[in-house]
């Protein structure tokens, strides 16, 4: 492989770690699991997938602009407006979703002490609206750093381009998953104490806490 086959190799699996700790990656699937009460293996196969999305698009763009002999700094102008405007995105959803939550809390619909299986058809519809949309942001969302890792993989061989790949598509999948889950179990320390008050605004603390998240990313540039 060579020292600079490792370098790139430490620093892919680094970057996709430090990528990945944005809380835009995990805390609204977390929210969106807790208010909807997902099972375990549901949400492992969620966020994995939603992980390999969101990296996805960027690995496709990445590879149709070698391809098409585009500049680095081309590809990188346009991840960051796709970042932009998947934030905007995510906020849209947020308030979409708070606004569902209040509307359904008014009426006096309480789908919160039941799980997607055990919902009327109706529900598990808008269950599965509101997961895919959120999935379309994931993958609408770039992976900046991804870019100039792909461009180095790429004059290093076919070898250390599928390695770099391969690796930080599993690397920010495994983050998805484990921080979702971690903040899952942490959302369920108050959630559960505090279950008989809010169970009828699940929806809505679900869709303030994806709110939240992108004006955090907005703000603080993330």
């Amino acid at each position: 492989m060579g020292a600079i086959g490792t370098i790139l190799i430490v620093s892919t699996i680094w970057v996709a770690f430090l990528h990945a700790l944005a809380p835009d990656h995990w805390m609204p699937f977390a929210a969106l699991a807790r208010a909807n009460k997902l099972t375990r293996v549901r949400r492992l196969v969620i966020t994995f997938l939603a992980g390999l999305g969101h990296v996805g698009s960027s690995i496709v763009i990445a590879l149709v602009g070698i391809f098409l002999g585009k500049e680095l700094t081309q590809l990188q102008g346009l991840e960051l407006h796709r970042g932009a405007l998947a934030s905007l995105l995510l906020i849209g959803f947020g308030v979409a979703y708070m606004a569902w939550g209040i509307k359904h809390a008014r009426h006096g619909v309480n789908h919160a002490h039941l799980s997607v299986d055990t919902l009327s058809q109706a529900a598990k519809a808008a269950f599965i609206t509101r997961f895919w949309t959120l999935f379309a942001v994931m993958v609408f969302g770039p992976c900046e750093p991804m870019i100039p890792l792909i461009f180095m993989a790429w004059i290093k061989g076919f070898s250390a381009l599928v390695a770099t790949i391969s690796l930080f598509s599993l690397v920010t999948s495994a983050m998805v998953m484990v921080q979702s889950f971690m903040a899952y179990e942490g959302l369920g320390f108050v959630w559960e104490r505090y279950e008989a008050r809010l169970a009828r605004h699940s929806h809505t603390i679900a869709g303030a806490t994806i709110l939240a998240v992108g004006l955090l990313v907005v703000l603080l540039d993330l």
